[in-house]
C-alpha cells in the first residue's frame, strides 16, 4: 500500500472512530513534536501535529484531530484506536518524522520542512529527475527547456523522500497530477505512453488511481492500452474499480467496450447459494481468528430476500456465549441510512421540504453565522453529505457519562470534535459530516413533536419488521446484545450517543437485512421502500446527488463491485463495533456483515470479497 493511500487509511479511521478528546497529561516538552508531516515532497495528504491542552493531537488535512496519550518520550498511542506513534531525532537531536504503525505495517512521515529542503536541493539540479521535478512543480517552460536540451524522457524517479520509491516515470507523474499540458508535451516529445514504473503501473493505472478523468481521456486519446496490467494483475478499469473510481470508471468503461466486451465486465453470478454458504461456513472462523475479531453476523440478500442468516465466533468470549443472527450489535454510522428513511417519510407526507433551507424547521437551534449561505443548507444536501458542514464523526461517551441534549451537541458539546457549523459553500462539494445526520435529528424532532428515537421505530423499524432494533438502548434490548471489544481484545464499554442519526441504532443483521432488502424489488414486483417509502423515493435515495461526484446519495455510498456493476450501501465503525451493508438493485443481491470489534473491518473485508466473488461467478476455494 502506498503511502498515500496508508494516510488515507487513516483519517478514515480516525474520523470514524474517535475526536479530538482531552489528552493525557505529561511532563514530556511536547514543543519539539509539533508541525505537519507527509510522505513525499508536494504530497497534499498530510497530519498535522499539534499542542493543545497540554498534549498532543493528530489531524490529517481536512479531518477533526485526534488526541494521543503519551507511552514514553517519543512514544504516543491515538485515543480509542490500535496506532502507536514513534518520533524520531536526527543526529543533532532534533524532531524530524515519525512512524505510525497500524495493523502491524509501519508508515513512515517526515516534517514538511525537512522534506521541502531536500526537494529544493534536489530540484536545483537538471539532473537527475529534473524533469519529474519540472512536473511535480506544474513547471511547463522548465519541463520544456528540460526536453530541449535532452533529457531522458522515461527515466524512473526512485528517490524515497522526494517521489515515492515505485519509480515513477515523468508521464506517471503527469498522469497522477491531471495535467494534461505536461501529458501533450512529454507525448509530443516522444514519451513511451505504456511505459510502467516499477510495480507495472502506466500512466492510464496513475491517472486512475488519482480520479484523473481529464488526463485519461487525453492518454486513451494519444493510444493508451486499456487492458494492460500492472503488477498486481489490473487493468486501469480493474483498479478503478479496486479504488471505488466510480466517474473513472464509467469513463473507462465507456472508451473499452464493444457491446461483446461490455457483456464481460458484467459477468453475472453462476455459482449457487449452498457454493457461497459453504465457503463462508468453512473460512469465516478462521477469519476471525486470524484478524482477533471474536464474533460476526452475516445476512445474505438474493432476489431482494433475505436468504440465509449466520453466526460466527461469540459475543461473549469470556462466557462462551456464541454470535445467533438475532445478537445485537451497534451498526455505527449505517444509522444514517435509517436516519434518512425517517426523514423522507416526512417528505413524502410533505411536512419536509427536500430543498428548503433547514432554518425554516429549527426553532431550538441555529447555524451559527458564517461567509457562507445558510439559506443553502437544505434536507437534500443535509442526506448526502453536500451542505458544507463541520464534523466528520462523534466518538459517544461512557456509560457513567452525562448525554448532552442536541442542541448542546450541535454547539460543541461533543466529546472532542467540537460544533457544527458551515466550513464551505453549500452544494458545492461532497464534505461527509455526521454533524449534518444530527441536525437532521433535530429537525425531525422540531417538525413531528417526538423524540427522533420514538419517531424512527414508529415509521421505519417496526413497520419494516425490525423488531430487535432502536435508537435506545433499553436494558432488554442490551440484555441480547454482544459485548463490544476493543483493539486488543478486550471487552469495552458500549458507547452511548446523543447523536442517535450518525451512529446510534442497536439492531440485529436480521432485522438489518430485512432493511436493506427493503431497497430493492422481489420477484413478486417492485416492493421496494416495503410500505414505508415509494418505490421512487427509494430510487432518490439511490441515485447520487448533485455535488457528490457520483458517491452519495440520500443515506446510500455508492460502491463498484468487480462485476462492473455498482453496489449502494454504507459502512458503520463506533469504538467496539464495525459493520457493512451492500445491496445491488440491478440484480437484486445484498449482503449484511456486523461485527463486534473495533477492527472488525480486517474480518467483514474478506466476507465481502468472497460474496463479491460469488457475484462474478468466481468464488475461490481452499485447497483441500
Amino acid at each position: 500500500m502506498s503511502v498515500t493511500n496508508r494516510i488515507r487509511l487513516l483519517t478514515v479511521l480516525t474520523c470514524s472512530a474517535s475526536g479530538a478528546m482531552a489528552p493525557a497529561q505529561t511532563t514530556e516538552n511536547l514543543e519539539p513534536y509539533v508541525g505537519r508531516y507527509t510522505g513525499f515532497a508536494g504530497s497534499p495528504n498530510q497530519i498535522e501535529v499539534k499542542l493543545e491542552s497540554g498534549g498532543l493531537h493528530f489531524q490529517p488535512t481536512g479531518q477533526a484531530p485526534v488526541a494521543a496519550t503519551a507511552e514514553a518520550n517519543g512514544t504516543f498511542r491515538l485515543k480509542g484506536l490500535p496506532i502507536e506513534v514513534v518520533f524520531h531525532h536526527n543526529d543533532a537531536g532534533v524532531v524530524e518524522s515519525f512512524t505510525f504503525t497500524q495493523g502491524g505495517r509501519p508508515t513512515h512521515l517526515t516534517k514538511v520542512e525537512v522534506l521541502d529542503a531536500r526537494y529544493a536541493a534536489v530540484a536545483t539540479q537538471v539532473r537527475p529527475h529534473g524533469l519529474s521535478d519540472a512536473i511535480l512543480k506544474g513547471d511547463l517552460a522548465a519541463a520544456k527547456v528540460l526536453i530541449e536540451k535532452g533529457i531522458d524522457l522515461e527515466e524512473l524517479d526512485t528517490r524515497p523522500d522526494v517521489a515515492g520509491s515505485n519509480g515513477r516515470r515523468p508521464l506517471n507523474w503527469a498522469a497522477l497530477r491531471n495535467n494534461t499540458a505536461m501529458i501533450g508535451l512529454l507525448l509530443d516529445a516522444g514519451a513511451a505512453i505504456n511505459a510502467t514504473n516499477l510495480s507495472g503501473f502506466s500512466p492510464l493505472h496513475h491517472a486512475a488511481e488519482a480520479n484523473a478523468v481529464e488526463a485519461a481521456k487525453l492518454l486513451i486519446e494519444r493510444g493508451a492500452d486499456l487492458e494492460q496490467r500492472n503488477a498486481s494483475g489490473q487493468t486501469p478499469t480493474d483498479f478503478a474499480i479496486a479504488a471505488n473510481r466510480i466517474v473513472m470508471f464509467e469513463m473507462l468503461k465507456t472508451a473499452q467496450c464493444t457491446q461483446r466486451k461490455c457483456e464481460e465486465v458484467a459477468a453475472s453470478r453462476v455459482a449457487g447459494l449452498s457454493e457461497l454458504l459453504e465457503k463462508l461456513d468453512a473460512e469465516v472462523p478462521g477469519w476471525l481468528e486470524q484478524a482477533s475479531v471474536p464474533g460476526a453476523a452475516v445476512a445474505v440478500i438474493r432476489n431482494g430476500e433475505v436468504v440465509a442468516t449466520r453466526g460466527y465466533g461469540y459475543a461473549d468470549v469470556e462466557k462462551s456465549i456464541p454470535v445467533t443472527p438475532t445478537t445485537g450489535f451497534n451498526i455505527g454510522s449505517i444509522s444514517k441510512t435509517i436516519a434518512a428513511w425517517g426523514v423522507m417519510t416526512l417528505v413524502e407526507r410533505g411536512e419536509l421540504d427536500l430543498d428548503a433551507p433547514v432554518d425554516r424547521y429549527l426553532t431550538r437551534w441555529q447555524l451559527p453565522d458564517s461567509e457562507f449561505d445558510e439559506k443553502g443548507v437544505t434536507i437534500r444536501r443535509l442526506l448526502s453529505h453536500t451542505a458544507g458542514l463541520s464534523l466528520h464523526g462523534y466518538p459517544g461517551w461512557g456509560p457513567d457519562d452525562v448525554l448532552p441534549t442536541i442542541e448542546e451537541s450541535l454547539s460543541g458539546k461533543t466529546n472532542g470534535p467540537g460544533a457544527v457549523y458551515l466550513i464551505m459553500e453549500p452544494g458545492t462539494q461532497w464534505k461527509y459530516s455526521g454533524g449534518g445526520y444530527t441536525l437532521a435529528q433535530l429537525i425531525v424532532e422540531e417538525v413531528t413533536g417526538e423524540s427522533f428515537e420514538d419517531y424512527v421505530r414508529e415509521a421505519v423499524l417496526r413497520p419494516l419488521g425490525m423488531v430487535n432494533s432502536d435508537f435506545r438502548l433499553s436494558d432488554e434490548l442490551m440484555s441480547r446484545s454482544s459485548l463490544a471489544y476493543d483493539e486488543r481484545g478486550l471487552p469495552t464499554p458500549n458507547p452511548r450517543f446523543t447523536e442517535q442519526a450518525a451512529a446510534g441504532l442497536h439492531t440485529t443483521v436480521e432485522d438489518l437485512a430485512k432493511f436493506a432488502a427493503a431497497a430493492m424489488a422481489t420477484d413478486d414486483g417492485d416492493a421496494r421502500g416495503r410500505g414505508v417509502l415509494k418505490a421512487e423515493t427509494v430510487e432518490l435515495m439511490l441515485t447520487p446527488a448533485p455535488a457528490s461526484n457520483l458517491t452519495y446519495g440520500l443515506g446510500y455510498a455508492a460502491t463498484l463491485r468487480s462485476t462492473g456493476r455498482q453496489g449502494r450501501g454504507h459502512g458503520g465503525s463506533n469504538r467496539g463495533w464495525q459493520a457493512t451493508f451492500e445491496v445491488i438493485p440491478e440484480t437484486r443481491d445484498g449482503i449484511v456483515v456486523l461485527t463486534n470489534s473495533s477492527i472488525g473491518s480486517r474480518a467483514f473485508q474478506r466476507i465481502v470479497q468472497t460474496w463479491d466473488q460469488w457475484l462474478a461467478g468466481q468464488l475461490e476455494h481452499r485447497q483441500p
